[in-house]
């Protein structure tokens, strides 16, 4: 079967290159041998079927891109199967020399490590989180302790941990610390715990009053905390509407 009578939509699949795609465009309907061929063909004297079509496909292959419909000049001696024979083995020569089509290759995985959530700090005396006008939070503890008995909030008795936070103004005006929030989530969900007042451990109401630049406030804020749930989570928020707020993540000592 020569090239053109393959299946153009098998045959375009196949072909990558534009130019040689041009070559589906030039296929004709094969026809039928005349006498005059066969006998042309079969006459003594002349060149082998197997060195004209030999010398053919040499012809085509040398002339790449042209239609196989166009026949050189090397061609013209033979008939319809000795021409669909060297045309397909031109045909075949010239497709390993353009390759065949390949899947694209995926792009690769991303091996590096997401960057840290700017808004997420560690629980400890390390860390601090630093507002673009320079005021800076730090959670310096989280320590458990048991809930006193005139405490309001919790059960007395029961687990609880005291949040020891700081607030260092690094900004150059006062800042009103008296509305600061400071919440408390533990375990896997995400639980939110109540908060203790319990000033029977020192633990009020939070922050009063403001700090002066360059000045540091801290503060003890208590929350009723099961035993066994060490993962927490604290979200502090400087002032009333002033800052947005930032978690703190780690357990409690």
């Amino acid at each position: 079967m020569s090239y053109c009578e393959r299946p153009r939509a098998v045959m375009s699949a196949l072909i990558t290159s534009a130019a040689v795609a041009g070559l589906l465009a030039g296929c004709v309907a094969p026809k039928t041998a005349t006498k005059q061929e066969a006998a042309r063909s079969a006459a003594p004297g002349t060149a082998s079927s197997t060195d004209r079509t030999a010398a053919c496909k040499a012809a085509l292959v040398a002339n790449g891109i042209k239609l196989f419909s166009d026949r050189p000049a090397e061609c013209q001696s033979l008939n319809e199967a000795e021409f669909g024979q060297a045309s397909d083995q031109a045909m075949a020569v010239i497709m390993s020399s353009v390759g065949t089509p390949s899947e694209e290759s995926p792009l690769p995985e991303e091996t590096t490590s997401p960057p840290d959530d700017p808004g997420v700090a560690k629980i400890g005396a390390t860390q601090w989180f630093t507002y673009e006008d320079g005021l800076k939070v730090q959670v310096a503890k989280a320590t458990r302790y048991k809930i006193g008995e005139y405490a309001s909030g919790g059960t007395p008795g029961e687990s609880g941990i005291i949040v020891t936070v700081t607030i260092r103004n690094g900004t150059k005006k006062t800042a009103d610390l008296s509305m600061t929030t400071v919440k408390l989530a533990y375990g896997a969900n995400g639980d939110q715990a109540e908060q203790v007042f319990d000033s029977e451990h020192g633990v009020g109401s939070g922050f009063e009053g403001s700090a002066t630049p360059g000045r540091s406030r801290t503060a003890k804020f208590a929350f009723a905390v099961p035993k066994g749930r060490q993962r927490l989570d604290i979200e502090v928020e400087p002032g009333f509407l002033d800052y947005e707020s930032v978690h703190f993540e780690g357990s409690a000592k």
